[in-house]
């Protein structure tokens, strides 16, 4: 995510809204607000005493509620089941649910038997409670592979299959001339100014963007002839299908190609692939198979997805295929169309949307793609090597800018090879790679409302189809890989960007401004890189070593996953769930008569992490995105091994990174801190212990961020400021954007998780 604009007064009107609906009883609810507001939710999910709590409780902390803290007091609990007088169910509609004789919104887990709650959940009553308990969700433990239940054992020959379907959508509904805002140099407006309700603002033609020969429909684009209305009924429905670019800010929608830049006449970094896709949105990814255990690793062009949507995927997958698990990512690009529900419509430049931009037809596409691939993919398994590299790239030309302090910018490209078994590593015996840098893909700009996966697009195309001789920068050709090419972001939080820095393209020309153009030379910039180490072997067949491949001796699968729970503390993203409805995602643990009190009653998200062994190679999921630092380490020494450690645009920049502002100060970072910076992170306060490159086991470790979930950045907790009374609302002095766009301090709780399921598989 990048910076937008914010319109505080939005955001008030909403947080306060949120914080009056949690803070007590509407009276709709029939709850006795002084009795429920006795019992808290701590921040380990756990239900207390608010009367008798002396902390607010460890906020980090993902631990369920344990059933010996809640006793059941039969005098507080209404017997239900035995009154003969009960009152029948309500008729509640969606998504309200009955509990007893009212109907409470889906993110009120208030409730009285268990039969009100979820599968997974249990109904907890404590003394305090008379008329409703809580619904809590308890912590499975980590699911280890092998050893766990329906994963015994990982023997024998390890098989992939590789696969790619396209999942741009099929169509979207487009603003009426007027309702438009600016047109851009495509005819594009630059967002959608009208009412998603009201069809005089939009074309109501349904999602294959077909309009009908009627007078109504005159001043409307229609990609084709009208035959009939669209088999899914959103033609005329009366709501706006809209396509709603992510990741900058809201109301972007996505507009159509113009001819000339559609078809094969076209030559150049603006064509086109479709009217309706500058390219394409990909699924993309493997199967990877070794006795009982079956996983699939995907990752999708989209700014990002959610651990519900993951497991509906998962679920939706035919039980005979047998997929143990699904590892999913996303490249997060900024000019995908929205899958989370952030970036819908409402007013361009302001952080939260007035309405969701996730598209239930688009999404249902997204899963259909990911079962045909996945279908497709068990049914051609064969026996594999593994070939692995990584390889720094270095600052120059690559657009290397870390826009927040400390400047730690993680410049290793990761790939993994697979090729078929006893078979030569070159194009026509690869089945795929997957390859991981760390910077947003969002080098096409936020100005851009052509749907694209941006730089990683033109790495995936280079690394298929190779690269021609690049003498500008005395670069020979590059023979293609071959198969399928996969991206997934590592960590890019922090932020890394290629926006406002140099690309040097493989042309020798320097590309410093937003567009097509830039993120084409980006993407060929790291595949050159990625192909010329895949072309050297490694000394003596050793692995771990820098810039070039080695075989990998030992080609052992595993896997270990883990849930959580994480407190969502950000009151923005608190309104954006609750108040607009916007994620569409469940809360646990949370009821509105409990208030919403930093440290006891905050909602919970259900989320998780995966780690992913083959032999000697590691990938490693995190829910969101990561600062670099954490990678690597706060050792200076250690970190520079992995990254590029300190500005070096910076010209004030000692040798040690430390640089005296002027005679008596004190002692001042200089490159790896802004000398501008008004409130530079304390440094000193900063973690001792290894990063994740040392932490995790495996001579190559891939990242993937966004992986298994989206849920904004993950912060270090000595660098996490916001204002102690207004929160996220405010941006602290320095550079604290990144804690408006994440669920709160939970960074802790997530590297815990990923130690945890480490130490499982072990060394």
């Amino acid at each position: 995510m990048t910076r937008a604009l914010t319109s505080s007064g939005l955001i008030h009107a909403v947080a306060a809204s949120l914080l009056a609906l949690a803070a007590c009883d509407s009276g709709g609810h029939g709850t006795d607000a002084g009795a429920d507001a006795a019992t808290d939710l701590d921040g380990s999910g756990q239900l207390v005493d608010a009367e008798d709590s002396g902390d607010t409780g460890d906020e980090g902390s993902g631990s369920p509620a344990d059933a010996e803290d809640a006793p059941l007091d039969d005098t507080a609990v209404p017997d239900v089941d035995a009154a003969e007088d009960a009152p029948p169910p309500p008729d509640c509609e969606p998504p309200e649910r009955p509990v007893g004789a009212l109907c409470r919104s889906p993110y009120d887990r208030a409730c009285i038997v268990d039969a009100d709650c979820r599968e997974a959940e249990t109904c907890v009553w404590r003394e305090t409670d008379r008329l409703t308990g809580t619904c809590i969700y308890e912590l499975p433990p980590p699911v280890v592979c092998p050893g766990s239940a329906g994963c015994e054992s990982a023997e024998g020959q390890l098989r992939a299959a590789f696969g790619a379907r396209v999942a741009t959508p099929s169509g979207w509904e487009l603003p009426r001339p007027g309702h438009g805002g600016r047109i851009d140099a495509n005819g594009n407006p630059d967002e959608f100014v009208g009412d998603v309700t009201d069809p005089t603002t939009f074309c109501d033609c349904g999602r294959d963007m077909i309009c009908p020969p009627t007078e109504a429909y005159a001043d409307c684009r229609s990609l084709g002839e009208w035959t009939a209305p669209d088999a899914d009924g959103t033609e005329g429905d009366g709501y706006m299908q809209g396509a709603w670019i992510a990741g900058f800010s809201s109301s972007r929608i996505a507009g159509l190609c113009p001819a000339d830049l559609v078809g094969l006449s076209c030559d150049g970094p603006d064509c086109c692939v479709s009217v309706t896709a500058h390219d394409h949105v990909w699924v993309r990814g493997a199967v990877f198979d070794q006795g009982d255990l079956r996983v699939a690793v995907l990752s999708i062009d989209a700014v990002g997805y959610f651990f519900n949507d993951i497991e509906r995927n998962l679920a939706a997958l035919p039980a005979d295929l047998g997929v143990d698990y699904l590892v999913f990512a996303s490249t997060h690009t900024h000019g995908a169309p929205d899958t989370m529900g952030r970036w819908g419509p409402g007013v361009n430049g302001v952080d939260l949307p007035t309405d969701s931009g996730v598209v239930p037809g688009w999404m249902d596409e997204i899963q259909a793609a990911v079962v045909d691939l996945v279908t497709d993919a068990v049914s051609r398994l064969e026996p594999v090597d593994l070939y692995a590299t990584h390889v720094r790239t270095g600052s120059e030309g690559f657009a290397t800018r870390d826009s927040r302090d400390p400047f730690v910018f993680t410049d290793v490209v990761s790939a993994l090879r697979v090729v078929r078994a006893g078979a030569a590593a070159d194009a026509a015996n690869t089945l795929g790679v997957f390859v991981n840098w760390h910077s947003h893909p969002e080098a096409v700009g936020g100005g851009n409302r052509l749907i694209t996966g941006d730089y990683p697009a033109a790495l995936r195309d280079a690394l298929e189809h190779g690269l021609p001789e690049a003498p500008a920068i005395g670069q020979p050709a590059r023979e293609a890989i071959g198969g399928v090419a996969v991206y997934v972001s590592g960590a890019v939080g922090g932020l890394l960007t290629p926006l406002g820095w140099d690309v040097i393209g493989r042309d020798g020309l320097t590309y410093h401004d937003d567009g097509f153009a830039k993120a084409h030379a980006l993407g060929e910039r790291l595949a050159d890189a990625t192909m010329a180490a895949l072309s050297v072997e490694c000394p003596d067949g050793g692995t771990g070593d820098f810039g070039c491949a080695a075989k990998l001796p030992s080609t052992a699968l595993s896997l270990a996953r883990a849930e959580l729970l994480l407190p969502v503390e950000n009151i923005e993203f608190q309104a954006a769930a609750v108040s607009l409805d916007l994620f569409h995602r469940p809360i646990y643990n949370w009821r509105f008569s409990d208030g919403s009190r930093p440290g006891n009653n905050l909602p919970r998200l259900r989320t998780g992490v995966a780690q992913l062994r083959l032999g000697a190679f590691t990938m490693q999921t995190v829910p969101g995105e990561l600062f670099p630092e954490v990678l690597t380490g706060f050792a200076l020494e250690r970190a520079s091994a992995f990254a590029i450690v300190g500005n070096p645009r910076d010209a004030n920049c000692a040798a040690d990174h430390v640089t005296r502002l002027a005679d008596g100060e004190a002692p001042r970072f200089g490159c790896l801190v802004r000398q501008s910076n008004p409130a530079p992170p304390a440094l000193e306060s900063a973690p001792t212990a290894p990063g994740l490159y040392d932490a995790i086991p495996g001579d190559y470790l891939m990242l993937l961020g966004n992986g298994m979930d989206s849920i904004g950045y993950l912060i270090p907790s000595y660098d996490f400021v916001v204002d102690p009374d207004l929160g996220v609302l405010i941006e602290m002095p320095g550079d604290h954007y990144e804690e408006g766009v994440s669920v709160g301090d939970s960074l802790g709780v997530i590297l815990d998780a990923v130690a945890e399921i480490t130490a499982a598989l072990g060394r």
